[in-house]
């Protein structure tokens, strides 16, 4: 007998998470890669992983180097090339003052002067400082005033032999000056300090007289001064000579003065006048390769260390002051020579120079002092602004930001308590990013017989290390993400994890305003991309358009945090490894989100590598601590 009973269509049953008996915060994936039952793409940790390293790779400060220029380039532009054969020439020997090498290297300097149709004079000075006028700058390893300091003493007294040639303008408004000091240390051949600040001026000077305007000498509107002073390092004996015998009379309304701290690196506009709303502002406008930040002018102006330009700003004169910091461990030592130098470094000296002279040489000089303005550097967008009473405007905006995006994700689901895990993990991660920062120094410093003996920076080759305590803290903070997303949003994590670059933007612009962008631009960029995922809920936490977002927000926080980080590393150097790590930490955290992308294919896969990886790059940093020609002993 046939059955014709059918069995009614039973409706779709609502899902756990529907009826809200789901694990609390859970996470819809299971780590390993799969969401609603379909499998979450295993390739996306590995190109996630990729995409950061791309990132790193491309906000690096390296990138704003140019390439070398050889001698045939067009006579316009600033050849590197051309520099070095004057480089090589007066960086034969150590050359400190009194020496009879530091006479040949005077006479060099008035003679490649006179070749380029200038009439140069040497101003001789006896300069005497009491102990009274003397400053911290001029203790031992402090800036460039190391020798002249022994303490107790009445007076140190040095006779200085200033080189200067003056270029008339056309119709001046005002006097430039461009400085850089000749004279070494007494073991270093100062091919770096100073060699590359005198043939970036010289090499510029070629290039205007050269160049389509040569008819009509070097073309410029305004007076341009040559001041390539003597007895930096005693002192900044030349300087201070200048400026308290002739600043007066020489009517100079701004100042570019190069300088040096080590063997390469980018060229850094690192320190302006007070009041450099102008100066900064124009120099955004013909910076070619720019590379600033003014979290380095506030940091600056409160150390001890002086430069040449330290007078000049001291007398209210406005100016801009470059220098290059990488490669420190040949800064004052004997091999600072033009072998262990980084020729793109002079080459970004010679062209920022160039550019700057030729624009500032027709400008109107008779107004070069507005309100300051805090500044950093964009890959694409190059140099940006701001006036620098925004800054507690710009603080407070992320401030605002946090407290809509708590309030919007709260609203959608998301548990106080996931905010608060994701905070308590962040300070998990500062905390032990700073403690592998502290154990690297530890496990390193009896290995390297420089250590404490350089002093541009803590040991040979510290690059290895810095590389290796980056990856291991990436390590670590995608590790504790892995482990707290088992249970927890990424909303709720990563608006946790905001709290401590959001406050810190808000302190900073309140105490030290030309630091705030540090903080407040990648605190903004994790607030947008976690208020997006807030708004889009648990289920799409791991769809494709938020996984790049994630990406895309990663590479924007990454453009203002890398070159703030080597800035810090190349400055601070190995020894302030605590801290570094911290800061490693503090940036980790500003690309949290992107971090859930190295959950696939599993949560511990790509840790481990970036572990290893990490492991890799100190193993090599150890076998390169024997020292040798190129990194010898003290």
């Amino acid at each position: 007998m046939a059955n014709d009973f059918e069995l009614p269509e039973l409706p779709e049953l609502p899902s756990d998470e529907e009826l809200g008996i789901a694990d609390e915060g859970a996470d819809p994936t299971d780590g390993a890669g799969a969401r609603d039952g379909r499998p979450v793409q295993a390739w996306r940790g590995m190109v996630t992983l990729l995409v950061l390293l791309g990132g790193i790779w491309l906000t690096s400060s390296a990138r704003s180097l140019p390439s070398p220029r050889a001698a045939n380039a067009p006579d316009s532009v600033f050849s590197s090339a051309r520099a070095m054969t004057v480089l090589n020439e007066i960086a034969r020997r150590p050359h400190p003052p009194g020496s009879p090498e530091h006479d040949r290297v005077r006479d060099v300097l008035v003679g490649r002067l006179s070749e380029l149709g200038l009439t140069p004079e040497v101003h001789t000075h006896l300069v005497a400082r009491t102990p009274a006028q003397r400053t911290e700058a001029d203790k031992p390893g402090a800036g460039g005033a190391d020798a002249g300091w022994t303490d107790g003493a009445p007076v140190t007294v040095a006779t200085v032999r200033n080189v200067l040639a003056r270029v008339p303008g056309s119709a001046s408004t005002g006097t430039m000056v461009l400085l850089a000091h000749y004279d070494s240390r007494t073991v270093s051949r100062g091919a770096g300090d100073d060699g590359t600040g005198v043939v970036a001026i010289l090499e510029t000077l070629r290039a205007l007289r050269d160049g389509p305007a040569a008819s009509d000498g070097l073309a410029l509107r305004n007076d341009l001064l040559v001041l390539l002073t003597d007895a930096e390092e005693l002192g900044l004996f030349g300087a201070r000579a200048f400026v308290e015998q002739h600043l007066d009379t020489a009517d100079v309304q701004l100042v570019l003065n190069v300088e040096m701290r080590g063997g390469g690196g980018p060229s850094l506009m690192f320190e302006t006048g007070r009041d450099n709303g102008w100066a900064v502002a124009r120099l955004a406008d013909i910076d070619p390769h720019p590379a600033a930040n003014s979290m380095s002018l506030e940091v600056y102006r409160r150390m001890p260390n002086d430069t040449d330009f330290s007078p000049f700003r001291d007398a209210g004169v406005q100016g801009l002051n470059f220098a290059a910091i990488g490669r420190g461990n040949v800064y004052h030592q004997a091999y600072d020579d033009p072998a262990h130098l980084d020729e793109a470094t002079v080459q970004h000296h010679g062209a920022r120079l160039l550019a700057a002279v030729e624009a500032f040489g027709n400008d109107d000089l008779s107004a070069v002092y507005a309100p300051d303005r805090a500044y950093w550097v964009l890959p694409l967008l190059g140099m940006q602004s701001l006036p620098m009473t925004s800054m507690p405007l710009v603080g407070g905006f992320v401030a605002l930001l946090l407290v809509v995006t708590l309030l919007a994700v709260l609203a959608r689901g998301i548990r106080v308590r996931e905010v608060v895990v994701g905070a308590v993990t962040a300070v998990a991660v500062a905390l032990a990013s700073a403690g592998l920062g502290a154990l690297l120094l530890r496990s390193i410093q009896g290995r390297h017989p420089e250590f404490g003996a350089l002093h541009g920076a803590a040991v040979h080759h510290q690059g290895w290390y810095l590389a290796a305590l980056a990856a291991g803290v990436a390590a670590l903070a995608a590790g504790l993400w892995s482990v707290m997303r088992r249970r927890h949003s990424i909303a709720g994590l990563a608006l946790g994890a905001a709290l401590l670059p959001a406050l810190g933007a808000l302190v900073l612009a309140f105490a030290v305003p030309g630091a705030t962008m540090v903080l407040a631009g990648p605190a903004a960029v994790l607030l947008v991309a976690t208020l997006i995922t807030g708004l889009a809920g648990r289920r799409a936490e791991r769809s494709v358009p938020l996984w790049l977002l994630h990406l895309l927000a990663a590479l924007v926080a990454l453009a203002f945090l890398v070159p703030i980080l080597e800035l810090v590393g190349d400055a601070m150097t190995l020894a302030f490894a605590l801290g570094l790590g911290g800061l490693f930490g503090l940036a980790a955290l500003c690309i949290s989100p992107a971090l859930d992308g190295l959950r696939a294919p599993n949560s511990w896969a790509l840790p481990t590598v970036l572990l290893l990886f990490a492991g890799a790059l100190l193993g090599n940093g150890l076998r390169l601590a024997r020292p040798d020609s190129a990194a010898p002993a003290p």
